[in-house]
């Protein structure tokens, strides 16, 4: 429970920690893409960082691959001046990421991770 709580904050600060009107949601990884290659790599290691906690608890390789293509497509389309801070706000790597390990805790973390997020085959 604490493990799925504490990756779903990060995840919620990273993707969507505030509503923008007009925009919508706006989390710490679209600001940080504001700052050429130095903030994709930054919230690309803080993306990174939550995928190794969930090695810790048994994630099976297969979606740790998905999570960090996931993370990889975010870092590449991320780094394309302007349109990839617009990008940023669209693809949100971490609350895919969440969906994975969903999926993968099963009942139990449904009922804490509350990160609404659809898993992209």
């Amino acid at each position: 429970r604490e493990f799925s709580a504490s990756i779903e904050r990060i995840a919620r600060i990273m993707d969507s920690a505030v509503t923008l009107p007009v925009v919508g949601p706006v989390g710490l990884d679209a600001v940080l893409g504001l700052f050429p290659v130095a903030g994709d790599t930054i919230a690309a290691a803080v993306s990174i960082s939550l995928i190794a906690k969930s090695l810790r608890y048994g994630v099976p390789r297969d979606i740790v691959a998905f999570m960090l293509a996931n993370v990889l497509v975010d870092l590449l389309v991320g780094a394309i001046p302007l349109a990839g801070d617009v990008a940023d706000m669209w693809f949100r790597s971490n609350a895919r990421n969440v969906a994975l390990l969903r999926e993968f805790l099963g009942d139990e973390a449904r009922n804490t991770i509350e990160i609404t997020a659809t898993r992209v085959s």
